[in-house]
């Protein structure tokens, strides 16, 4: 076979599988009252100080920040912050959620760390099920509340992503999608659970 019929099959071969590739796909839901001001200096933090500390912490609010930034928020640099922007995401699995023993999704009081329970406040379901049933079918949230201050709530969300047991996905790898998913068109549409879907080319 001939140098030009190898590389036009490679091109081939690694078109088809980029097209067979799945894009990134979370629902996220959002709830806000009042615009949100978008030249806000935020600071972020987690709800446990240890937490926040944490170099797993700094990585995953540099990439939240950075998102913001394209909304026009900027970091505080020392002093007090505008807005503070609580994170949280916790990764559980399908029979975790059936049973009961675990609840990321809804929006509204509790975040934690990898693993550890959120608090359930408005019940806004996320669409599981769309998936096949497993044990083994993980659920990854990621959940941002912006609060002035005085601790008044002004924007809060949350995404949540599938990934199976078969395909594997860690947190850490699936946040830059969770994060892009949680504030895309920001602030979003409020009240409303709405399918994100990675745009094509990315």
């Amino acid at each position: 076979m001939s140098l030009t019929r190898i590389f036009a099959a490679a091109f081939v071969a690694s078109s088809l599988a980029a097209c067979s590739s799945p894009r990134f796909e979370a629902d996220v839901v959002r709830f806000h009252q009042n615009d949100v001001a978008r030249a806000a200096t935020v600071s972020l933090r987690h709800a446990d100080p240890q937490v926040t500390r944490s170099l797993e912490f700094q990585q995953y609010a540099a990439v939240i920040g950075e998102r913001l930034a394209r909304h026009g928020f900027r970091p505080a640099e020392g002093g007090t912050a505008d807005l503070i922007g609580e994170v949280g995401y916790v990764t559980s699995t399908r029979a975790a959620l059936r049973d009961g023993s675990s609840s990321p999704v809804s929006v509204g009081v509790g975040v934690g760390g990898v693993g550890s329970h959120v608090g359930v406040s408005v019940g806004t379901s996320f669409g599981l099920g769309r998936k096949s049933e497993g044990s083994g079918t993980r659920v990854h949230t990621l959940s941002l509340r912006l609060m002035k201050p005085d601790g008044q709530t002004v924007w809060e969300g949350r995404a949540t992503a599938e990934t199976s047991k078969e395909k594997g996905g860690d947190f850490a790898s699936l946040l830059p999608g969770l994060a892009d998913a949680l504030l895309s068109d920001f602030p979003g549409p409020s009240g409303r659970t709405t399918r994100y879907v990675e745009p094509s080319g990315k």
